[in-house]
């Protein structure tokens, strides 16, 4: 899990470190109920060491401290994506793992816990309309991060429009290195970027999921999920 409680950043909407310390604290008490280890990546001048709600179990406080103060001209996804790359080499006990954008919840995650650690397949959301890859949640091992992620901070730029996102996205789609979440995922809390409200409506999750099936089926995925099989075993007794 990544934050940062007092934002350094020119291209942070919600400034107030107070908020952003409750919205932390509200996505780490939903994610502990999972049973889950926890690292929370912080990399503000905020003492999380000394603040208590910070102290629980199995919950590891990792503080990032940014020596090159013009990194923070480079925007969130350079902050972000350059922390979790010096935590990936400072644990390398750490084989597989999900990323979550710390005030992010995502309501239907005992799925993918479940799922994702038994397939051990990386997971994100590619949009190829839109050329992005969704940051904000995802899971996958330490080769594919090492070789797909990995020092891809150093292109980032939101000032010049060139966006973490933008970035990882035309990593992905050379290399075809990605499945994408099924079902979607079901986001609640704060966008970092936009600073909106999340709380997408249930039919449009609901579209989506018949998309996604839709693509599943064309690719001839090996995806294992109980309604993706259905359908495919109903095409196979028709053939």
């Amino acid at each position: 899990m990544t934050g940062t409680i007092v934002p350094q950043s020119n291209f942070t909407v919600i400034d107030d470190w107070r908020v952003r310390r409750a919205e932390y604290i509200k996505s780490i008490n939903f994610y502990k109920k999972f049973g889950v280890v926890i690292y929370f990546i912080e990399n503000s001048i905020y003492d999380i060491e000394g603040d208590n709600e910070f102290n629980q179990e199995n919950l590891h406080i990792v503080k990032y401290i940014e020596d090159n103060k013009n990194s923070y001209n480079f925007g969130k996804g350079y902050q972000e994506f350059k922390m979790i790359d010096n935590f990936i080499d400072n644990n390398e006990a750490i084989s597989s793992f999900f990323k979550i954008t710390g005030r992010r919840i995502v309501s239907n995650f005992k799925f993918y816990i479940d799922k994702y650690n038994e397939e051990g397949k990386a997971r994100f959301d590619v949009s190829r309309n839109f050329k992005f890859v969704d940051t904000s949640f995802f899971f996958c091992n330490r080769r594919f991060y090492i070789q797909h992620i990995k020092n891809k901070y150093a292109f980032v730029n939101d000032a010049d429009g060139i966006f973490i996102e933008r970035v990882l996205y035309r990593e992905f789609i050379e290399n075809n290195s990605y499945i994408f979440h099924f079902p979607t995922p079901r986001f609640h809390g704060v966008s970092g970027s936009s600073g909106e409200r999340l709380n997408e409506k249930l039919w449009k999750i609901s579209v989506k999921n018949v998309i996604r099936i839709v693509n599943l089926l064309s690719k001839k995925s090996t995806v294992d999920h109980p309604v993706v099989n259905f359908i495919k075993n109903k095409i196979a007794l028709k053939e």
